[in-house]
């Protein structure tokens, strides 16, 4: 009776190695992924509170203006 393991063949080696490099990649590829969307939340986030601020501001000067304008 034949014994048919496996024993790698060059060829297929190659191919093992390169499939264990590229499935590497693309765990780093997808934590690099959650990162910057975890990143883009908080840019957005950051930026939505900025425009809230400068709306603010731009209302606080309308009624500052308005306020100069009626004491004169």
């Amino acid at each position: 009776m034949e014994n048919f393991n496996y024993s790698p063949k060059p060829a297929n080696a190659f191919f093992d190695r390169e499939l264990e490099e590229l499935l590497e990649r693309c765990v780093e590829l997808q934590e690099r992924s959650k990162q910057l969307e975890i990143e883009s939340k908080a840019l957005h986030n950051h930026l939505t509170k900025l425009g809230k601020d400068i709306n603010q501001l731009a209302a606080n000067l309308k009624e500052q203006r308005l306020s100069t304008h009626e004491i004169e």
